[in-house]
This record gives C-alpha cells, structure tokens and sequence, in this order.
C-alpha cells in the first residue's frame, strides 16, 4: 500500500511534466461565463496593467504550441505588480476544434471588457471552448496566509513555493521510508496513522 501511495503522489508531483511531455488530456468544457475577483484593481497605464498584456501576448502562441493546448502558471513583472495567469482549451462535445491561440486572445479581451482594471478575474468564452484566469501574485499570497514579503507564516525565510516543496519532499521520504521498513518486515501489517494510534 505505501509503495502505491508513493507512486500517487509521485504521478501527481510530475503532471506538469507529463502535460509538457504530449499525452492528450482532454478536458471537458466548463460553461461560458465570467467571474471578476476581489483583489482590488489597477490603475490604467500602470505596471499591472504592462505584465497583464505581456501575458496576453504570449499565452496565445504557449497554448497553441502545448500538446495539452495550455499554458499553466505563466508570470509576468516583480512585486508587488506580478501577474500570473493561466489559460486552457477544452474538448468539445461537439469535436469542434477552434484555434486554441485565437480563443485565448478572445478570453483575454473579455477579461478587460467584462472586469475592466480587476486584479483577478476568470473569464470562459466561445461556448466554453477555452478560458483564462490571472491574479495578483502578492495579494493571493496574502491571502492564503503568506506573509506581505511572499514568505509562508509558518516557515520564515521560504517562499511559498519553497514550503510547498519541502512538505512534498518530506511526504516522499515518509513513503520511501515506510516503503523500505516494509520490505524488510514483510511478515508485519502496514497500519495507517490512524489505526497505529488506537
């Protein structure tokens, strides 16, 4: 049983990876809509404003290029004006297959027209064909209970994605672990925390 649960969040850590690699994931398409977020927005002509458009630029040609047809996790600028924007096509019921860049920029120019100067906003368009979504790196820290200078409360000195590594890191070895201990023992009964404790 460890070695699967290794083996899960294993798979899990390399998605990404596995995503850039060309396995098709088709993904159904979420309804066409649009939420506009509660991170306050920006000033026209501002610093926000030049990382959002740099990333409308470039997702586009991203998406198309990716066998996944999406661009995850891109950023754009420093804080406190980092944007971070993600932007996916879906598989159509109908096997329709728009250009997956030409959706993208559409979701982008919707984004501004439906949540004009929102900090974060999600936007599905195109029958549901694709969608885009960003937000202010520092403010969604901030709200998730990282500090105001991008580092975790509980950990200081590491950033978010430095904490997030290390709990991945740390479950992997416990897994090794008690991947190796039942090799050893295998005459024993592997037990989860809970049953271990009653």
């Amino acid at each position: 049983m460890p070695r699967a649960r290794a083996a899960a969040v294993l798979a899990l850590a390399l998605l990404p990876t596995l995503a850039a690699a060309g396995i098709d994931f088709r993904r159904e398409a979420p309804p066409p809509g649009h939420t506009c977020g509660a991170q306050g927005t920006y000033a026209p002509g501002s610093a926000y404003e030049a990382n959002l458009r740099r990333l409308g630029a470039t997702l586009p040609s991203q998406a198309n290029a990716s066998s996944c047809k999406c661009s995850p996790g891109n950023n754009a600028g420093e804080r406190p004006d980092r944007v971070i924007a993600s932007a996916y096509c879906y598989w159509l019921p109908d096997g329709s297959s728009p250009d997956c860049g030409a959706c993208i920029t559409r979701a982008f120019r919707e984004a501004e027209r439906l949540c004009p100067y929102h900090r974060q906003a999600m936007v599905v368009v195109d029958g549901g064909a694709c969608s885009v979504c960003f937000h202010d790196e520092q403010r969604m820290e901030e709200g998730m209970g990282v500090g105001l200078t991008g580092q975790f409360a509980l950990e200081p000195n590491a950033s978010y994605l430095e904490f997030l590594c290390l709990k991945l890191r740390s479950l992997l070895e416990k897994q090794l672990l008690e991947s190796h201990n039942n090799s050893e023992h295998s005459t024993q009964v592997w037990k989860s925390p809970q049953q271990a404790a009653t």
